[in-house]
Parts: structure tokens; C-alpha cells; sequence
């Protein structure tokens, strides 16, 4: 009897043992099965944190200027390019699709106003001008010309860092769409003419020269005539970013868009401003 038991335990016991080993066995055929899988999820998330960094493309347009240097470059995906020409840099934009494109001036080329107003017709991104002293006149013609922001070198890391934060964000927020009041390809305010097809716009059939993101600005002022429009509003329909109440850069775009359009700025009568709200675009 006890030798009866001794053997079905030893069965038993075998038992157990050919099951844990086929169990394992199982377990390392399902591991290499998915191993392809696991492997693709790793190159995704290494891929994905690349993708995270600021993607820049630092334009340094006289070879004489140092280069931008700090340890913030490590954290962004960066080409440089010593292009002047719109004709090959407006590829390059197109290919390499970044979100800052960083002029790196002397502070007093007319060739860098001239290029960053060709630009701006065609790039969505943002532009940030360095420039080694801070020449006033000069700061607001390349802002006049489409430029978002001017520093003055040398720039320390955090105020990089935090410039580069603010423009990354820009494509990272998805854009909230205020319906139109009209859906046609030309808008009439007074005397003013918006062609959409051909972003056209014209003051008694004298064409208005404006940049893409002027535009749009007037667009969709346009749109929403003698309605106010939030910078809230603004700052997510065009430039996909929130506000964080500090930013200037469409209050800009705004006082280039009146003195182009000839509104006076003391007392405008097309595009007001509302205290606290935003801005309206007035048909009288």
C-alpha cells in the first residue's frame, strides 16, 4: 500500500514537472512570437520622444557671426543652413518641416528683412530673430516683415529655452475653428476686397501688400465682422497655441494689419480693440 502511494506521488510529482516545463516551453514560443511587436513598440516610443523635441532651422546669414551656442541646443532636433536665397530655403522649410526657424542676423542687413517677409507668405512657423545689439529701428522692420520675436546676443539658456517652449507649442495644440459668418472666396468691408483664392486684398482696387498670417488675421476678423473675436480665439485658430495672457504677438500682427490698411491707431475705426475681450472688425 505505501509502495503504491510512493509511485503515484513520484507520478504525480512528474506530472507537475513535464506541466511546468511544457508551460514554460509555451511561454517561450508566446515571448518570441511577440518579440516583433515589443521591439516595434520600442522603436515607436523612441521615435515618439525624438518627435517631442523642438524640431529648429538656424539660418546664420553672414559667416563672420559666432555661432548659437548653450546646452538647450542638446534638447532640439536642429539643421543649420547658410541659405540666403528664399528660393532654397522655402524647400528646405517645406522638407524639413521645422517649428522655429531661427535667424541668426547681424542686426543691420536689409537682405535679412527682404527674406524673412518672403518667408512669412509661406512658413506658419515661428521666426526668431538674433540679432548682437538691439537696434530699435530695426527690431520693428523684421517685425513689421513677419518676425515673432527679437533677443538680443549673447541670449542665456533659460530665456532659449523658454522662447523655444512657447513656439514649439504652437503645433502641438490642436486648432479650434470658429464658424465663419460667410463661406465665399471674397469678403467686401467697405471699401476693402479679400480674395481668398488668390489671399489678395485690395483698398479701391489698389492691392494691399500683406504677409500669409496677416492674412488670415484679416480673414477671420473679417468672417466674424462687427463681432468680437477673443485672443483666446485668435491665438488657438491661428496660431495653435493658447494664450497665457503675456504673449504680444498677435497685438502686433494687429497694429502692422491697421497701419497697412491706413485705420488709425489712436482712433481706429475698422479693427478695435475690446478691453479684456479681444478684437472687432466694424462695418458701419
Amino acid at each position: 500500500m505505501r509502495k503504491k502511494l510512493f509511485v503515484t506521488i513520484i507520478q504525480y510529482g512528474k506530472g507537475l514537472f513535464d506541466l511546468a516545463e511544457s508551460t514554460f516551453f509555451i511561454r517561450l514560443l508566446i515571448f518570441f512570437y511577440r518579440l516583433p511587436v515589443l521591439l516595434g513598440k520600442i522603436c515607436q516610443g523612441q521615435g515618439l520622444l525624438k518627435s517631442m523635441k523642438p524640431k529648429l532651422l538656424i539660418l546664420k546669414t553672414d559667416p563672420s557671426l559666432p555661432d548659437i551656442e548653450g546646452d538647450w541646443l542638446d534638447e532640439c532636433e536642429i539643421k543649420t543652413t547658410m541659405e540666403l536665397s528664399h528660393h532654397k530655403i522655402l524647400p528646405l522649410l517645406m522638407t524639413e518641416k521645422p517649428q522655429v526657424l531661427i535667424v541668426n542676423t547681424d542686426g543691420s542687413s536689409l537682405k535679412t528683412l527682404s527674406l524673412c517677409s518672403k518667408i512669412r507668405r509661406y512658413f506658419e512657423g515661428s521666426i526668431l530673430v538674433i540679432a548682437p545689439h538691439n537696434n530699435t529701428e530695426y527690431k520693428k522692420a523684421l517685425l513689421d516683415c513677419g518676425a515673432d520675436d527679437f533677443l538680443t546676443a549673447p541670449v542665456t539658456g533659460q530665456i532659449m529655452t523658454d522662447r523655444i517652449k512657447h513656439f514649439s507649442m504652437k503645433t502641438n495644440v490642436s486648432k479650434v475653428a470658429i464658424p465663419p459668418d460667410n463661406q465665399k472666396p471674397n469678403l467686401q468691408i467697405g471699401n476693402i476686397l479679400l480674395d481668398k483664392t488668390k489671399r489678395v486684398v485690395s483698398i479701391d482696387n489698389r492691392e494691399i501688400n500683406l504677409t500669409a498670417s496677416e492674412f488670415d488675421l484679416l480673414w477671420l476678423l473679417a468672417s466674424n465682422k462687427n463681432r468680437i473675436v477673443s485672443r483666446e480665439s485668435l491665438y488657438q485658430v491661428l496660431l495653435k497655441t493658447e494664450y497665457d495672457g503675456l504673449d504680444r504677438c498677435i497685438d502686433n500682427r494687429i497694429s502692422r494689419l491697421k497701419r497697412k490698411l491706413q485705420d488709425n491707431s489712436i482712433n481706429p475705426q475698422l479693427i478695435k480693440s475690446v478691453r479684456s475681450e479681444g478684437y472687432i472688425l466694424v462695418e458701419e
